[in-house]
């Protein structure tokens, strides 16, 4: 598979996410204006609980799915898709089950069982997310990214509408923003479906293959548990140590990295297909280094960009009461860039069907994450969560990195990429309080710099998407 194919499909990705997403971000200033920070807070809570029930449910076979599917074995993409289709059904049935124990986890979140029936809302968003898997899965691996997209359009755009309905004209507060995701994730699973066109049969479902998948995908489990508690824990330590105030400023501070997420999880889903599809080509390993300095030059860019200008974003698009919440902007920003670019360089692990090595590497970066938390957060707040976020990111990515090069060494240019950071890191650092025309002049110095810095990079994407638009003509 070439670089053009994967420079479309990431770029379908990247338009139907920036079309929804950005209308969705820029409506924050409705949410901040019905939602209290104590809403968003409880909101965000009870998210980020049941969230960790989906990783869970799917169990790693979302993984397994795209690391089995290119096998060259007669019928083996129906194998697959069967195999794990049925499997996800029957643990789409847990997160229902769960719904019998809302009041108890409720009173464990909150001390109170006032909020049991939004804890069953998103237990009932989990289970039929579970179901999305397999269907959306499927057309990745075809390379069917319009389409992908389309739904995801679609679905986006629902929520949207829903989100408008439920918080700003109904004003149905903690539980609004819950009820427009079991809503959307229901349509979601409907359109994919309908638009799949993949038969359904009891036949293919293969014993012995399922006994691989799972021997690939169960060390992936703690690993996926452990991703969880260095992306969302933050949240509960906020919650025990400073309140639900603290973990809805937080909660605005995560919702900004939307612009940076619109890029990350387009690229990341087409360089599932484009990487497997293209491992055994000789020139391979050149391609992936191409879309690491991609993902390095424009992830960076918009980092320093946000965390540049982040007070001035959060005042404008929030209500007064999370104007704090810009503190946190800087380092959330690089933390997910570093998750970003930890997705491109632990193919190593995967290729090899090494997935052991991932949970090693999640797990040193969560152990960090939660000791400097539990040392940090009770007197820093937000900021320390941050921080820490930052730094569990950091060094999941360095063992990623090393684990991934002992499997399947590629020539990153790793010192060029750490350099570029570092020195964006610092500028935020260092100029972030200066008056804003300086901070103009040095964002734009300094974009100049980068691209000049990875010119040769920009160069063969531009010659891509040019020679791709002169074809069409």
């Amino acid at each position: 598979m070439n670089l053009k194919s994967f420079a479309k499909g990431s770029g379908i990705l990247i338009i139907s996410n920036v079309i929804l997403k950005a209308m969705n971000f820029f409506l924050m200033p409705l949410y901040t204006k019905y939602l209290t920070t104590e809403m968003l807070g409880i909101s965000d809570t009870i998210t980020s609980f049941t969230g960790l029930l989906l990783p869970i449910c799917v169990m790693g076979l979302d993984s397994a799915f795209a690391a089995f599917y290119y096998d060259n074995e007669e019928k083996q993409a129906e194998k697959v898709f069967n195999t794990i289709f049925f499997v996800l059904v029957a643990a789409g049935c847990v997160p229902i089950l769960l719904c019998g124990f809302s009041q108890q986890i409720s009173e464990i979140l909150f001390e109170s069982d006032t909020y049991s029936a939004i804890v069953i809302l998103a237990l009932l968003s989990v289970s039929i997310n579970v179901l999305v898997v397999p269907f959306a899965l499927n057309l990745r691996m075809k390379n069917k990214m319009l389409m992908y997209g389309i739904v995801n359009m679609i679905t986006s755009f629902c929520m949207l509408l829903l989100n408008i309905l439920f918080v700003a004209v109904l004003e149905l507060g903690t539980s609004s923003l819950i009820l427009s995701t079991v809503l959307a994730h229901l349509i979601q699973l409907i359109l994919f479906i309908a638009v799949n066109k993949q038969g359904i049969f009891i036949c293919y479902f293969d014993i012995p293959l399922l006994k691989r998948l799972l021997c690939f995908a169960i060390p992936l489990i703690p690993g996926v548990i452990l991703s969880w508690v260095l992306s969302l824990s933050d949240r509960y330590i906020l919650l025990h140590f400073r309140g639900a105030h603290e973990v809805g400023l937080y909660g605005v501070g995560t919702r900004l990295l939307t612009v940076l997420n619109i890029f990350i999880s387009s690229v990341t889903m087409a360089y599932t297909t484009f990487a497997y599809g293209s491992k055994n080509e000789s020139n391979a390993k050149d391609k992936y280094v191409k879309v690491f300095d991609l993902m390095v030059l424009i992830l960076g860019g918009i980092c320093f960009t946000l965390a540049l200008f982040g007070k001035e974003i959060v005042a404008f698009m929030t209500a007064p009461g999370y104007h704090s919440a810009y503190i946190i902007v800087r380092d959330l920003m690089f933390a997910q860039l570093f998750y970003g670019i930890t997705t491109i360089v632990s193919y190593g692990m995967l290729f090899e069907k090494k997935s052991v090595y991932v949970l090693f590497s999640n797990f040193l970066g969560a152990a960090v994450n939660i000791i400097l938390n539990l040392q940090f957060v009770p007197e820093y707040g937000i900021a320390a969560a941050a921080f820490t976020t930052l730094a569990g990111y950091m060094l999941t990515f360095l063992f990623s990195y090393l684990f991934s090069q002992k499997l399947y060494y590629c020539d990153y240019k790793i010192r060029k990429a750490t350099v570029f950071l570092a020195v964006l890191y610092a500028l935020s650092i260092f100029i972030a309080n200066d008056p804003l025309g300086i901070r103009i002049v040095i964002w734009s110095v300094t974009a100049a710099a980068g691209l000049f810095f990875y010119k040769d990079i920009m160069i063969e994407f531009c010659t891509i998407f040019i020679s791709k638009r002169e074809k069409g003509k």
